[in-house]
């Protein structure tokens, strides 16, 4: 299915696209477990879809986002949690933060701190202003990412496509949120409401030096695939329908260069 317009806009604004079919994303799984058939049949589908795509390897075998390839558990939070954030104390508190979180759900890989709604919107204020303006600004920012490192947690930030009616960065959003995600050391980028990440944003992790993990929120159905090492299995997409019985296999997962 297209998109109603470009992914990104003549002024650098990303743009959204028309939800997919879950057909389009999914590989329904066998209708009987014993049945060679139906693996058979992926395996053929997954050797096509790599064909189509010309698909490209390096990022899945780049030593720097090889902690990608065994994330499994990402907690997503809003920097202004009570477990993670002390208002009495004005400190972050990640020790807090993962105690009470990996006693209710064991181990945790990555985290996805989210600085922007509700807030965005109520001044002039963008996306990355509101991540320079957190507590502490950047260089406590920085302290809060390499507390997490030493638990061995990676740490990801948010980029949001819509965030196109605030005060207008000087910058590229590629280049701005690069240069902060640099600074203060953190680990990679979760596109909200994206099933594609513009290859822009891997150009300017490569240039910078630091290079960033990519995670949409959708299934990917693009040549992204190639440099998005992370990713959802976001059903949010179809709320109103009920997923089946026996589990699919996600068509960007089963064709990504790491399975």
């Amino acid at each position: 299915m297209e998109a109603r317009h470009a992914l990104v806009a003549p002024n650098g604004t990303m743009t959204l696209t028309i939800p997919p079919s879950p057909s389009e994303v999914f590989f329904a799984g066998p209708a009987d477990p014993s049945d060679p058939s139906w693996l058979a049949g992926f395996e053929a589908w997954r050797k096509e879809r790599r064909t189509q795509l010309r698909l490209d390897d390096s990022d899945y075998t780049n030593a720097d986002l090889a902690w990608t390839q065994r994330t499994f558990s990402q907690v997503q939070l809003l920097v202004w949690d009570r477990s993670l954030y002390d208002p009495e104390s004005r400190r972050y508190t990640p020790e807090k933060f993962l105690a009470e979180t990996e006693r209710r759900l064991g181990p945790i890989d990555a985290v996805l701190l989210w600085h922007v709604y509700p807030n965005i919107g109520v001044d002039d204020r963008n996306q990355f202003d509101l991540l320079r303006d957190l507590p502490g600004g950047l260089p406590a920012l920085k302290k809060l990412v390499d507390d997490f490192h030493r638990h061995n947690v990676k740490v990801l930030f948010p980029i949001l496509a819509w965030d196109s009616g605030t005060r207008e960065e000087s910058s590229p959003p590629w280049l701005a949120l690069t240069q902060l995600l640099k600074e203060i050391g953190a680990d990679g980028v979760n596109f909200d409401t994206l099933e594609s990440v513009p290859a822009d944003f891997r150009a300017a992790s490569i240039t910078a030096g630091h290079r960033l993990a990519f995670e949409p929120q959708f299934e990917i159905r693009d040549e992204s695939l190639a440099w998005s090492t992370l990713g959802w299995n976001d059903w949010v997409t179809w709320e109103d329908v009920a997923y089946p019985f026996t589990p699919m296999v996600s068509k960007p997962a089963g064709s990504n260069p790491a399975t």
